[in-house]
């Protein structure tokens, strides 16, 4: 991240990071390599907010229409993950909280659909993350 460091970027000092809507675009080794570069550029209590899609929502009949909308516009969404706090500790980073829309501190009562219990198998889920950078 030279062009970083250049701009004044200290890998030394607990950094934050958004990567808002962007592992959607992502196939699951390109997201796990940007959760790497992120960890391996970041001194230990540096911060990661970022969404990530359920892996069941790519392959929901409700999300169809709107996935293949974004295909033909040439923006798939490729990846997801129902599983999200193992991907993050397998790519450096600790969950500290993780929430979906429709939940308390996360839109209650402004989400249009009905938040699943966590322990519901196969529910389309999108994940509001808070990660942090324990070790390097």
């Amino acid at each position: 991240m030279p062009a970083l460091e250049q701009a004044g970027f200290d890998p030394t000092r607990p950094t934050r990071w958004v990567a808002e809507a962007l592992t959607f675009f992502l196939t699951e080794e390109q997201a796990a390599g940007l959760l790497r570069l992120l960890a391996s550029a970041s001194a230990p209590g540096s911060h990661l907010a970022f969404d990530i899609l359920g892996r069941t929502l790519l392959r929901s009949p409700f999300s169809k229409p709107f996935l293949d909308r974004l295909a033909e516009d040439g923006t798939p969404w490729i990846f997801g993950t129902d599983e999200p706090e193992p991907f993050l500790a397998a790519n450096g980073w600790d969950v500290e909280t993780l929430k979906e829309p429709g939940r308390p501190g996360a839109g209650e009562g402004r989400w249009p659909y009905q938040v699943q219990p966590r322990d519901r198998r196969h529910a389309n889920r999108l994940w509001l993350i808070r990660a942090r950078l324990t070790a390097r």
